[in-house]
């Protein structure tokens, strides 16, 4: 199915990382599932991992802002990895791409935040 999103939970390298590896499509239909892993994570520091993330919608965007300010509340940090340059896109039109902390792949993401 084209609106299929598949999320696998991985801890990171260092402690107190966690690797949330998105695969698919984050739209309308599959904000909900995302939603509800994200609102369960209390770890320190969570990777978005977007290499395998073929498509967003502006419902996704506004997952992600949510998931974001919700962080931020808890003292929590997101961050996003791998992004393409048609998500990236995305993040750019809507004006969000400069309030998230992005990087090239998930090691330098891990490399970077320490």
């Amino acid at each position: 199915m084209l609106d299929d999103l598949k999320i696998q939970i991985q801890t990171g390298e260092r402690h107190g990382r966690r690797i949330v590896r998105l695969t698919g499509r984050l739209n309308i239909e599959t904000v909900p599932e995302f939603l509800k892993v994200m609102r369960g994570d209390q770890s320190p520091v969570v990777i978005l991992d977007f290499s395998g993330l073929a498509y967003i919608d502006s419902a996704a965007v506004g997952a992600l802002i949510q998931t974001h300010v919700a962080f931020q509340k808890s003292g929590q940090l997101l961050a996003l990895a791998g992004v393409s340059q048609r998500v990236e896109a995305v993040l750019d039109i809507t004006h969000v791409k400069k309030i998230f902390r992005t990087f090239p792949n998930v090691a330098t993401a891990e490399e970077v935040l320490g």
